[in-house]
């Protein structure tokens, strides 16, 4: 996927539609405030703090529903197998997710963005999870040589894996309050492409 340098104004114009634009869909879906960010993986911190810049000042402040804690009561059944395990990250938590993979044989599913890469075949071997990772052409850390090496390793253990590495993208570019790494167009893609991924592997 492909995606032109902005310059830091234009990216803060991104920025402010991205959110304004999920600002209206929540109004329109009908569903609260915290329904809402919970289902689509928002940071609520950030959602609140959006939702207030573009009310503008001398509107009245909406209440926030807080969020509610629901009791479940889980019964042990020996017959019952158990359910898929899924684990997605971003950065160091997509590090720790392949960590996760590397040690747990019943994972089904990983989805990593941007986060370092196990580099020891041993360890890549033991990787059973289908696996997709979703990193920016220009991330320092994580380099596209970095990527390639392991989806060729995967590949050669004949393990399930999806790589997407975006153009003009960095470190972090699904961030929305960087306005220097955030790629609104990438991180866009990068959602769908993991809902559809998590959708096919349960």
């Amino acid at each position: 996927m492909s995606a032109t340098r902005l310059s830091p104004s234009r990216r803060r114009e991104d920025i402010r539609a991205w959110w304004a634009a999920h600002m209206k869909a929540q109004q329109d879906s009908g569903q609260s405030q915290v329904a809402y960010w919970r289902a689509r993986g928002l940071d609520p911190k950030y959602f609140t703090l959006w939702k207030r810049k573009l009310r503008g000042p001398g509107v009245a402040a909406e209440t926030v529903e807080p969020a509610r804690l629901v009791p479940v009561v889980v019964r042990a059944n020996r017959t019952v197998s158990p359910s898929p395990v899924t684990r997605e990250k971003r950065s160091m938590g997509g590090a720790l997710a392949l960590q996760l993979a590397i040690h747990e044989p019943r994972l089904v599913a990983c989805v990593v963005h941007y986060g370092a890469l196990p580099t020891n075949p041993a360890d890549i071997e033991k990787i059973n999870a289908r696996t997709l990772g979703l990193f920016g052409v220009l991330d320092r850390g994580i380099s596209p040589n970095k990527v390639r090496a392991f989806e060729k390793r995967m590949n050669a253990l004949k393990k399930l894996v999806e790589i997407t590495i975006y153009e003009g993208a960095g470190h972090a570019f699904e961030n929305p309050t960087n306005i220097h790494t955030f790629r609104p167009r990438a991180a866009a893609d990068a959602w769908l492409r993991t809902l559809t991924f998590l959708n096919q592997s349960l």
